[in-house]
């Protein structure tokens, strides 16, 4: 086992035990949810779990994480735009 394998272990291991930790102090704690913007309110009828929230805001951080590189792939797919008329005559070109 290499030096830098055991180093990724130690930092996995204490990792892991933090959100243990997490898990077990906050496990009992709700939140009462609301959003609001200026011209529309949305609030949520029953306070939802800590746990239950940071973990649905992980996975859909891994979600668009996962998406990022495809989006990022269509985008240089494209063409380039030209701009001006392709006459020459344009000041912008």
């Amino acid at each position: 086992m290499t030096p830098l394998r055991i180093v990724g272990l130690v930092l996995a291991a204490c990792l892991t035990a933090l959100l243990a930790l997490f898990f077990v102090q906050n496990s009992g704690r709700t939140v009462d949810l609301s959003y609001d913007l200026y011209w529309a309110a949305w609030h949520m009828r029953a306070p939802q779990p800590v746990v239950l929230l940071l973990a649905g805001t992980f996975v859909g951080g891994m979600i668009c994480g996962a998406l990022l590189p495809w989006l990022w792939s269509l985008r240089s797919r494209g063409g380039r735009a030209v701009s001006g008329t392709g006459r020459g005559d344009d000041a912008w070109a």
